[in-house]
């Protein structure tokens, strides 16, 4: 029997049917769609309206998501491709060192985004998702569509780039997006129970916890091709001694450091 409930309520992401619904209503005929996403604040809105009016240029707009941090974001917007999510966080979840220090709305977007990138590609749509300071000359989708890849990313040397993905329907690109957003949730939410248990040295809260998108999307990316979880680039490299958490080890004396150089040289030789 076919739902008589809405998908599209409140606009809200998490409504039952919501991804899939919006997926249709904006896929692109090839099926890839843009996700942007703005926080509440004068600037950010500025920004992602800059963005949306170089995606009208290019007749991308209408295949554009918008996720604000609310409701009334979307309202203010007036933009009707905007969705919010319930899930997004609206308070630090935890009293990690990054979320005491650095709190502010992009903490709310580095699980969500990742998580939606992942739900959209499970429903079959492929998603290029890119932060709003970027700069829209040409239609990428057609570069994009001819890459053999699973995953597009913009290569920020040394690292890959989180602000810019691309990723296309497979088990692949879901796999390494659900390993990705569910890392930066672990981390945010519960940084007593993870880090001591993953970062060897790490035993006394208040821990670090850092939850930075391409920290982490970079050591899933290195633990995808050796087969084995590695957190030492996103993790426990800010365990370590730093500026913002002195206590700890020096990074560069100590096994862990010398072993993620050589996963890094072992993926890189594959």
């Amino acid at each position: 029997m076919a739902s008589l409930l809405s998908p599209f309520f409140l606009r809200d992401l998490e409504a039952p049917g919501a991804v899939s619904a919006v997926g249709k209503e904006h896929a692109s005929a090839a099926g890839d769609i843009v996700l942007l996403a703005t926080g509440p604040d004068v600037k950010s809105i500025q920004m992602a309206k800059n963005t949306m009016r170089m995606l009208r240029g290019l007749s991308l707009l209408p295949h554009t998501v918008l996720l604000a941090d609310s409701i009334e974001t979307c309202n203010s917007i007036g933009y009707s491709g905007c969705y919010w999510s319930s899930r997004i966080i609206l308070n630090p979840p935890s009293a990690s060192v990054t979320l005491t220090k650095f709190w502010d709305w992009r903490f709310k977007f580095y699980y969500i985004k990742k998580k939606l990138m992942a739900r959209f590609v499970g429903a079959g749509y492929g998603v290029l998702q890119c932060d709003t300071d970027t700069v829209w000359q040409f239609n990428p989708f057609p570069a994009l569509r001819s890459m053999p890849s699973s995953v597009v990313l913009q290569y920020d040397r040394p690292f890959a780039n989180a602000g810019i993905m691309y990723a296309r329907p497979g088990d692949a690109a879901s796999m390494l997006l659900n390993e990705l957003a569910y890392r930066i949730q672990l981390v945010q939410n519960r940084p007593d129970d993870a880090v001591p248990r993953i970062v060897s040295f790490a035993k006394k809260a208040p821990f670090y916890g850092n939850t930075d998108d391409q920290t982490a999307l970079n050591d899933v990316i290195l633990s995808l091709a050796l087969g084995n979880r590695s957190f030492l680039g996103s993790l426990a490299r800010f365990e370590a001694s730093n500026r913002y958490k002195p206590s700890g080890p020096e990074w560069h004396a100590i096994e862990e450091s010398r072993l993620h150089i050589e996963q890094a040289r072992a993926a890189l030789a594959l």
